[in-house]
């Protein structure tokens, strides 16, 4: 292996905890050790680079979202998102302008199975795994912070915390409940949840995938039980009831969020998915008193003229 590349300028806001654990007493097979664990709140001036290190990585966004390279392929990743990278790739973390990160990781030391499950859930995802709720790692992790921060470090407590946090994550990436491997259409899905919320095409899909449309349209069928479009479609209306429920925005800047041409492309999409109107999903589960917007737009209505 080539000499480690380390390359990083710590910027870390309130609410940071990094516990740091290079030398463990022993290393054996049967366990499983943490080289580095923490919560971090990252800052507008932080920069991470690395590559040609041993360790595997985990890495989750609680909140915002941030820029990461791996190779040559580079992801916007947002709370729910995590990352799973065994360090030897070169990749660089760095804050987006203006958007707030917060994340948990974890370093794990090689050994022979921590290698077979990182290559097992790359070979099924990539490097992303999408919509992971935050009590599925943030308990185990949390848990290991607090073990390592001990002087007396409990190595079999330890252990077993980072085995159940790698079962999760196998749980999490169904890596292990099929030989077939999905890497290019993993690929394709990661490119889909990147880019919904603008004008997509099938040619954009076409070309970033390298298939023909009929192979396409037929394997994301077969594996993932809808259309390519029907998916598409999924995911404009999940990102559009976060946006409805937990802000004040005006229609119509939902619907361009999410990637529809207009209002009332938002409302076809809403009555054909919930028999609900925008408005009326609103009054039922917006985070506002009695579910009103904070600041209406009376130009806009379920029906605009």
């Amino acid at each position: 292996m080539k000499h480690l590349i380390s390359n990083y300028r710590d910027d870390f806001l309130e609410g940071s905890r990094t516990i740091y654990n290079y030398t463990p007493k022993t290393l054996h097979d049967c366990f499983f050790y943490a080289q580095i664990v923490g919560v971090q709140n990252i800052g507008q001036r932080y920069y991470n680079e690395l590559c040609y290190a041993k360790e595997y990585q985990l890495q989750y966004t609680i909140d915002g979202e941030g820029d990461v390279q791996i190779e040559n392929e580079r992801y916007v990743v947002r709370k729910g998102d995590l990352v799973i990278i065994p360090n030897y790739y070169h990749h660089i973390y760095k804050p987006i302008p203006n958007k707030s990160w917060k994340i948990a990781f974890i370093h794990i030391f090689e050994n022979p199975a921590v290698a077979e499950i990182f290559k097992r859930i790359f070979m099924k995802n990539r490097f992303v795994i999408h919509d992971v709720p935050p009590d599925a790692l943030l308990p185990r992790i949390n848990q290991i912070i607090e073990l390592l921060d001990n002087p007396e470090h409990d190595t079999p407590a330890i252990s077993e915390h980072i085995y159940g946090l790698l079962m999760e994550t196998i749980r999490l990436s169904e890596a292990f409940q099929t030989d077939v491997v999905d890497r290019e259409l993993a690929s394709v899905i990661h490119f889909l949840k990147q880019h919904y919320n603008t004008p997509i095409t099938m040619q954009d899909i076409l070309k970033h995938s390298g298939y023909s449309k009929n192979h396409l349209e037929r394997i994301f069928k077969q594996r993932m039980n809808m259309t390519m479009q029907e998916y598409i479609f999924k995911l404009r209306l999940q990102r559009a009831q976060e946006l409805i429920a937990e802000s004040d925005m005006y229609y119509k800047e939902i619907a361009n969020a999410v990637g529809l041409s207009d209002y009332r492309a938002l409302v076809y999409l809403f009555k054909k998915a919930l028999g609900i109107t925008p408005s009326e999903y609103r009054k039922l589960y917006s985070k506002e008193p009695n579910g009103e917007n904070s600041t209406p737009n009376p130009t806009e209505s379920d029906n605009p003229q």
